[in-house]
């Protein structure tokens, strides 16, 4: 991106030294490049913003449950959500789930979570990280 914007700017200095007397060209051009720039900026600010600041702390507790399931001994682990980043870090097979509905009848004993859980006594929270607002949670589901 900046060196497109420096061909572009270059292009357009050459086109308005070769149309010095027509005044009117030169305003177009000017105002052609200006909205091209407004264009480009929240592109520009994107490309060079780094994406994880932008998670609020859900890389790092993600990572941090499938670190701590790398050595959990639970044949089979269900999960609910962002399931890919723990499975990779525990180095373990997840039984990724979607509806909320499952957790009536959960198909596996541990189940984990990013949204806590509540008012139903058959589920066990053994681990939970939290970071900015972001949390992972390890239930143990008992009949």
């Amino acid at each position: 991106l900046p060196f497109a914007m420096a061909f572009i700017s270059y292009g357009l200095l050459y086109l308005l030294n070769t149309l010095k007397n027509k005044s009117s060209a030169k305003l177009l051009i000017i105002a052609v490049f200006a909205f091209v720039f407004i264009l480009l900026v929240p592109q520009y600010i994107r490309a060079y913003t780094p994406q994880i600041e932008l998670e609020n702390g859900l890389r790092q507790v993600t990572k941090e449950m499938g670190v701590y399931l790398r050595n959990f001994s639970a044949p089979v682990i269900a999960c609910i959500g962002n399931c890919p980043p723990i499975a990779y870090y525990s180095n373990k097979e997840l039984r990724h789930f979607y509806d909320e509905k499952e957790l009536l009848n959960p198909p596996a004993k541990y189940i984990i979570s990013f949204q806590k859980v509540i008012g139903r006594e058959s589920f066990k929270n053994i681990k939970s990280y939290c970071l900015n607002g972001s949390c992972v949670y390890l239930y143990e589901f008992s009949n």
